[in-house]
């Protein structure tokens, strides 16, 4: 199903309007949202996986996340034609990764996503030698390149879910592999027919 960049705009307004309506209405309601979020190895938390990306424990983490995902979705939707399931991937793998070999405690934040989409970005680049898909690559590595590295390094007091990045990053690299190589798989099919 094709979109315009115009209705793609719109879509990811929403889920980054989502973000910020979720986190006033925490603030603003005695409830804890942020409860909802992962929690490692634990069977009730496993709904976390799709809550915690729009879960945020502050201010500037909410931001931080707003912006580096508004770019990156941004990014794949101008240059990748099945971007929902790229997304959707990368959102699942990522929260089961954590799930299964996260750290201890509530997860929450919208990082592990956006890990993932800047690896996913990167790594296709780099592996389809496309034009498009290189500068893309580009443009995120130096960006975020020096984010993408610093923040899987254990050094923080708890604060910055390394693990959770290093689970986006492992997530955007596998997608990456699997719809390139489902993508040759088909060229190969398509060749196969015509010959």
């Amino acid at each position: 199903m094709k979109y315009s960049m115009r209705e793609e705009l719109i879509r990811i307004l929403v889920v980054l309007g989502a973000m910020w309506i979720v986190f006033v209405v925490d603030l603003l309601l005695p409830w804890d949202f942020t409860s909802w979020g992962l929690e490692p190895r634990k069977l009730d938390s496993l709904g976390g996986v799709l809550f915690m990306p729009l879960l945020h424990n502050s201010w500037g983490h909410l931001w931080s996340n707003t912006v580096a995902l508004g770019l990156m979705l941004v990014l794949l939707t101008g240059s990748r034609d099945k971007h929902v399931r790229v997304v959707l991937l990368i959102l699942f793998i990522s929260g089961l990764i954590v799930w299964v070999a996260g750290m201890p405690g509530v997860h929450v934040g919208a990082s592990g996503l956006v890990y993932g989409l800047m690896t996913f970005l990167i790594v296709t680049g780099i592996r389809e030698r496309r034009l498009m898909s290189m500068t893309v690559a580009i443009v995120v590595g130096c960006l975020y390149g020096g984010m993408l590295l610093w923040g899987v390094l254990p050094l923080s007091s708890g604060q910055i879910a390394w693990d959770t990045h290093l689970a986006g990053i492992a997530a955007g690299a596998f997608v990456s592999w699997l719809m390139i190589r489902r993508r040759n798989r088909k060229k190969k099919i398509e060749v196969a027919d015509v010959t």
